[in-house]
This record gives structure tokens, C-alpha cells and sequence, in this order.
């Protein structure tokens, strides 16, 4: 008998996995839009990212590109008059306004190519233009020779490379043949100034713009080679090129400038973490990227990372709130529909314990009343028959008590159609009391 009641109380297949469902649903909703909205986060913040490395970028690219016009405006005063004086160059200097306009450059001057037959007549013409120790260094015989004859500003750091033959040093013999070669501006590698002393020594490079004789052809490498007379130049150190490019500090962004197609030791050049704290250096940064810039026949690979100071403004509690909050509503949902089905299937079975106590309840008081020797019979509150005994329905063969016939009508030989004189039931139901009453059946 339970089992059939359990069995039919068993709820439908559908409602008993409606929960899980939903539950389903809404997580499935959850990490949709948590995954959409850290998405957006992550787009917003590597656009942001890119705006500061293609910024840097830019602005390496634009203050070269800058200077490459200075040495230029420079080239052409020797196009024009053939030869520049030492004052007329320092007039130049100063009228581009060099030191203030460009930040960043060490000096711009003149190298002179000097043929070995050559080589003693020069120096003794450099002397006497107002250098009596002019030298051309480092000495030795070599098929061909660059001197360093102008240099602006002439200060204590420049002078000290005024006569130096940078055709004697490879790296810049590379940028400088380049030059020449082709015609263009040419920067050289990675190398150390001859202003540099072992005090903060830094990393530097030169920029040249060669110059040809005048009236000569420039149509073949060979030519241009034939009509070389010297070169324009610029020397930078990397430090303070940067200091010049960048006078406030980077905080949010750490990057190295490295001379090659790739990061590496040999190559480095520029490091802008040298007064990062150590707190810094905790974790890996969120982005890091690199970027190849091809500047003046050499390739630059510039590195960059961030710092926590730009990682503390990345939106990550959003996101994660979202997370967290779906996955809150999500279980609340799902355990408010586990309780409520709960509750319904418990309702269901206690209905149907109750429904069957009362059935159990009904037949004992049926079999009792059945028993008894005298007619017995429930009236309701409009003097319907509700049940009878099998004593009364004895006694009254003739009425159908299923029908809840008006008790008078039932039991009356024959039937009456208005209650009896002083009926009882009449009483009890006005007053609530027992009343009783004695008379014989006609």
C-alpha cells in the first residue's frame, strides 16, 4: 500500500531535474558573461598597453627621425659652400638652438676623409686654425682616414674626441661605408664613446650623413665612393637620449632598447628599470611584448613589460565579482527549487497519510455503528441524511441515504415534507446542546 502511495506521489521525471537544469543554465550565464566581461577587461587593458609601447616607440622614431634633419640642414651648408669654418659651424650650432630643441645629443660635427699623403699637411693646417695639439688618433698606418676636425658644443666631453679617426674602429666603419655607399643616413651599432670616461659609462651610437665633393657623379657606388669628402655626424649617448626623449620617469612601463633583431647582452643599449625598487620585481608582468624598429640600416628590438603601478589600475575585482555572484545566485536557485519540489512531494505524502488515516478511521466507525441494535444516522446542518447505519437503513428499506435525503423525508412513515414537531436536531444546531426526544415511528 505505501509503495503504490510512493510511487504515485513520485514526482515527474522533468520536475525532478528541473533544478539542475536551472542550475546549469545560470552557471552557464555566469561564466558567459564572466568570460565576456574579462574579455572586454583584457582588450581595454592591452589597448591601453599598446598605447604606452607604440607611444615609446614613436617617440625613439620621431626624436631620431629629428635629429637625422639637423645633420641633414648640416650636410647642406657643405652642398652649398664646399667647406664649413669651425666658427661658421658653431654659428650653425647655435642658431638650431641644438642643446634646447634637441635634448639628448651629445654634439654633431664634422669628420674629414684624409688620405695617408695627406695626413701631414692636415694636421699641421688643424694647429693652425687655434689647436696647437691636434692629433690624428689612434695613430698607425691605414689605407684611409676619418678625423674628427668640428665638433659642437666644444666642451670638455667633445674635445676629447676631436682627431679621432672612427674609420679605425669596425662598428663604425660598418655605418659609415653604408653611408657612403649609398647615399643615405646611416646609424652605426652599439658601441662606446670616445667621450666617455669609466665614470657612468654608457652604451652609445653615432648617426653620420655623408658628403660628397661638388660637381662630381653620385650615379654608382663607385662614384659616391670616389667623391667622399667626409661626413656629418652625431653622437648619443643611450642614457641621455632617453633622458632627453622621455624627462619623466616611465612608472608604468619598463622597457630595454637592445641593437639586433633580438634581446641580448651583447646588444643591450638601454634599460629603464636601473631605480625600479625591489618590491617591484615580484610576480611576472601582465603583458610584455617586443618591437622591431629598422632605423637607418640597423635593426633596434625594443622589450617591453609593465609595472605594478600600471597593473594596479587593471579592473580584475569586477570580473570576479561577477563570478562570484553568479555562482551565489546560482546555488541559491538551484537549493530554493530543491526545497520547494521538497516541500511539495512531503505535502503530497502527509495528504495522502492523512487521507488514508481518515479512510481507515471512516470504516471502524462504519463497522461499529453497523453493529449496534439500534438505527443511528449523521445529520448535517440542512437536515440532509449524511450516513446511516445498517439498522436504520433496516428499519427504512424504502429511502436512499447515498442521496442525503432531508431526514424527516427519510426517516417518516410515510415521508414528511417539513422537520418534526420539536425536533432535536433543529435544537442542537440552534444551541449547540444535546437534546433528545421520544416518540414512536407511525
Amino acid at each position: 500500500m505505501n509503495t503504490t502511495s510512493n510511487r504515485k506521489e513520485r514526482p515527474p521525471k522533468y520536475r525532478r531535474i528541473l533544478s539542475f537544469i536551472v542550475l546549469a543554465a545560470l552557471l552557464s550565464l555566469t561564466f558567459y558573461t564572466w568570460r565576456a566581461w574579462s574579455d572586454t577587461v583584457a582588450w581595454k587593458e592591452q589597448s591601453r598597453y599598446s598605447e604606452y609601447t607604440d607611444g615609446i616607440a614613436s617617440a625613439v622614431t620621431g626624436r631620431l627621425n629629428n635629429y637625422k634633419m639637423i645633420l641633414q640642414e648640416g650636410a647642406a651648408l657643405f652642398a652649398l659652400y664646399g667647406d664649413v669654418t669651425r666658427d661658421s659651424w658653431k654659428e650653425y650650432y647655435e642658431y638650431r638652438q641644438v642643446r634646447a630643441l634637441f635634448p639628448g645629443i651629445q654634439g654633431i660635427g664634422f669628420s674629414k676623409v684624409i688620405q695617408p699623403t695627406e695626413l701631414e699637411q692636415h694636421i699641421k693646417e688643424i694647429r693652425a686654425e687655434g689647436l696647437p695639439g691636434y692629433a690624428v688618433w689612434p695613430t698607425g698606418d691605414r689605407d684611409v682616414y676619418t678625423a674628427i676636425v668640428v665638433l659642437e658644443p666644444l666642451d670638455e666631453r667633445n674635445r676629447r674626441a676631436i682627431g679621432y679617426d672612427m674609420f679605425s674602429e669596425p662598428v663604425r666603419r660598418s655605418a659609415m661605408e653604408r653611408a657612403r655607399d649609398t647615399g643615405e643616413v646611416s646609424i652605426s651599432g652599439k658601441v662606446r664613446l670616445v667621450q666617455e670616461s669609466d665614470k657612468d659609462a654608457q652604451a652609445g651610437f653615432l648617426m653620420y650623413v655623408p658628403i660628397y665633393a661638388r660637381g662630381m657623379a653620385l650615379k654608382t657606388t663607385k662614384d659616391r665612393r670616389a667623391a667622399l669628402t667626409g661626413y656629418v655626424h652625431s653622437a648619443f649617448g643611450m642614457n641621455d637620449l632617453m633622458r632627453g626623449i622621455f624627462p619623466d620617469l616611465l612608472h608604468k612601463i619598463e622597457f630595454q632598447i637592445c641593437d639586433g633583431s633580438e634581446i641580448s647582452p651583447a646588444g643591450m643599449m638601454y634599460e629603464s628599470d636601473d631605480q625600479r625598487s625591489t618590491s617591484d620585481t615580484n610576480g611576472a608582468p601582465v603583458f610584455s611584448s617586443q618591437k622591431n624598429l629598422g632605423l637607418y640600416g640597423r635593426q633596434w628590438t625594443l622589450a617591453f613589460e609593465t609595472r605594478p603601478l600600471f597593473e594596479a589600475e587593471v579592473d580584475e575585482l569586477t570580473p570576479m565579482g561577477i563570478l562570484i555572484a553568479g555562482i551565489l545566485i546560482s546555488l541559491l536557485a538551484f537549493l530554493f527549487l530543491r526545497a520547494t519540489e521538497s516541500t511539495r512531494v512531503r505535502a503530497a505524502v502527509l495528504a495522502e497519510e492523512m487521507t488514508s488515516e481518515l479512510r481507515e478511521s471512516e470504516e471502524k466507525y462504519r463497522v461499529l455503528t453497523d453493529c449496534l441494535q439500534v438505527g443511528v444516522s449523521m445529520v448535517g446542518p440542512n437536515m440532509e441524511v449524511l450516513a446511516a447505519n445498517a439498522t436504520q437503513r433496516k428499519w427504512f428499506p424504502g429511502s436512499d441515504f447515498t442521496q442525503n435525503p432531508p431526514c424527516y423525508a427519510a426517516h417518516n412513515l410515510p415521508p414528511l415534507t417539513e422537520p418534526c414537531e420539536d425536533c432535536p436536531a433543529l435544537k442542537t444546531f440552534a444551541d449547540g446542546g444535546m437534546h433528545t426526544v421520544e416518540r414512536e415511528a407511525t
